[in-house]
């Protein structure tokens, strides 16, 4: 999938089914992941019921795949996703600084803005 297709189907996501993608995702540094549903409930901090709910949501939506013992994270166009790659080569000075990195970062993983409430963006 082009990264396009990526955020438009991020965003039909639930805020609580996305943010566990994003988290499971970034977690794991490779595409497929050889644990179970137990293991990634509990590292997700999820009941099982919920994880299964999200599960079915992401295999839905073509985000993810369950193969024998463990799952398969689909990434852009057969490229591993560059959030796991994101190198920090600026130097901080403030958390501001870490904030606008984050933000900037994020859209260019996402293709969508970060916001934050009550703080200015960077751009």
């Amino acid at each position: 999938m082009n990264k396009s297709e990526r955020t438009s189907l991020l965003r039909r996501l639930k805020p609580a089914t996305w943010y566990a993608f994003c988290q499971m995702e970034a977690m794991h540094h490779d595409e497929e992941i050889k644990i179970s549903r137990a293991e990634l409930a509990l590292k997700l901090d999820l009941s099982l019921p919920t994880l299964a709910t999200h599960i079915k949501t992401w295999v839905s939506h073509n985000l993810v795949q369950e193969i024998d013992g463990g799952f398969h994270i689909a990434q852009l166009d057969g490229q591993p996703s560059n959030i796991k790659e994101a190198p920090i080569v600026r130097e901080f000075r403030n958390a501001k600084d870490i904030i606008d990195y984050w933000c900037i970062e994020y859209e260019k993983v996402y293709g969508t803005p970060y916001r934050i409430s009550n703080y200015a963006q960077p751009y």
